[in-house]
């Protein structure tokens, strides 16, 4: 080979695999490279911090703190699921966003329930305490009955005497309107407040079965009692000591067989028994 020969071969490029020439390969300058800024850098951590926390935040959200563990105390004969639909809660209610005013807003729309508190437990916890109306007496207001629970909420209205047959009557409240769900609007409001005052003491001594009849006059408050007995309480005041003193009364008197009389309870302590001819 002559040195023209070799000259002209040396200064061909070395082709590729299809005879192309193939261009040569530079090497990097890292130099040169585009460099990602300290502030990008930081605004990329976080923001990939906000996303990973809201995400957490909400995992946990829809979890850990659903409310699920759930009780209810001072129902009676109302389901758990009545009271906690009345209060609002369902699957979605979460430890946070329960409203304590709003569950006392909701409960008190069922007139057969009254709020009373809530106790939140941190997770998932909450326990409601209401008090359950129950039916205790009956007023007849022209010609329709009205069932009251003890605190003298309207509960329903009736004509069938068989629901009514078993409550207490009563008389003289002198009524001006009355709707179900409210309490009876009477001329007197003293009066209604003895009323329900006098429902509590019954149930609370467990004599109120045996009363038939709370009838008011301008001065009195009498008792009619299934066995043939009229107890005259006078006022308002005083009904725990006044319907105490009757009691013990009736204890001896029925020991005695001694029935179809009046017993004068207008004072606490004493009380005094006329019989009827």
């Amino acid at each position: 080979m002559s040195d023209a020969d070799f000259t002209k071969h040396s200064m061909v490029p070395p082709s590729g695999g299809n005879g192309a020439p193939q261009m040569p390969i530079e090497p990097l300058d890292e130099d040169n490279q585009p460099s990602i800024s300290p502030r990008l850098k930081f605004a990329v951590r976080v923001i990939s911090i906000l996303v990973i926390s809201i995400s957490i935040a909400f995992i946990l959200r829809e979890t850990v703190f659903t409310i699920n563990n759930v009780a209810v105390v001072g129902n009676i004969n109302i389901p758990n699921e009545i009271v906690l639909s009345s209060a609002g809660i369902n699957s979605s209610s979460n430890f946070f966003n329960v409203n304590e005013d709003e569950i006392a807003r909701n409960i008190d729309s069922n007139r057969y329930l009254k709020y009373l508190s809530m106790e939140k437990r941190f997770p998932n916890g909450l326990t409601i305490y209401v008090k359950e109306r129950i039916p205790a007496a009956c007023i007849n207001y022209i010609g329709i009955m009205y069932i009251l629970a003890d605190d003298g909420v309207v509960l329903e209205t009736t004509k069938r005497s068989d629901i009514t047959g078993g409550l207490v009557s009563i008389t003289g409240l002198d009524i001006q309107n009355i709707r179900v769900g409210s309490l009876p609007e009477v001329r007197r409001i003293e009066r209604l407040a003895s009323c329900i005052d006098l429902l509590r003491e019954l149930i609370e001594q467990g004599v109120i079965n045996n009363v038939s009849l709370i009838s008011f006059t301008d001065t009195n408050i009498y008792l009619s009692l299934r066995d043939n007995y009229t107890v005259n309480l006078g006022d308002g005041n005083y009904l725990r000591a006044k319907i105490g003193t009757a009691r013990g009364v009736l204890i001896e008197l029925r020991k005695q067989n001694l029935s179809n009389g009046i017993i004068e309870a207008t004072k606490p302590g004493e009380a005094t028994f006329r019989p009827e001819n």
